[in-house]
């Protein structure tokens, strides 16, 4: 049997939780879950070419959004692909090898509107957008 501090404990932790966005659980097993506060999510697939001012491809420039430790890399034809659940932007396009690959280019960096954006998958629940594709053709600048 609850006490009355008790009773006042749980309705006024219930009051708090509503008040923060917290939505009620349930014992039953058969109830779906409630979406009432959430964040929209969507998954993203990163993908272009990176060339030089020329239009010549560049390989083994490293692509990575902002703080990832795993770039991706283009390819012989300057081509790169990333598959990832959220856009981590902006996009920063580094020459490692500095000669090696033609020459020492200048870092760059893209932001969400430098991409183009198309939807190519639906939504996988309430909460979830779709499937994005960010686009770009990227020309690194030789430094000087």
């Amino acid at each position: 049997m609850k006490t009355k501090l008790q009773r006042l404990t749980h309705y006024l932790m219930a009051m708090l939780f509503g008040l923060l966005g917290f939505s009620a659980c349930s014992d039953d097993e058969e109830d779906e879950p409630i979406y009432m506060y959430g964040t929209p999510t969507a998954d993203y697939i990163v993908k272009g070419t990176v060339t030089d001012e020329a239009g010549n491809p560049i390989m083994g420039i490293n692509i990575s959004p902002s703080g990832t430790l795993t770039p991706a890399k283009t390819d012989a034809e300057g081509r790169f692909k990333t598959d990832t659940l959220s856009y981590d932007g902006p996009y920063i396009f580094v020459d490692p090898d500095g000669d090696a690959n033609g020459g020492r280019f200048e870092t760059d960096t893209l932001h969400y509107n430098d991409f183009k954006c198309t939807k190519v998958g639906e939504s996988k629940h309430d909460w979830h957008m779709g499937v994005f594709e960010l686009e770009a053709e990227v020309k690194l600048k030789k430094e000087e």
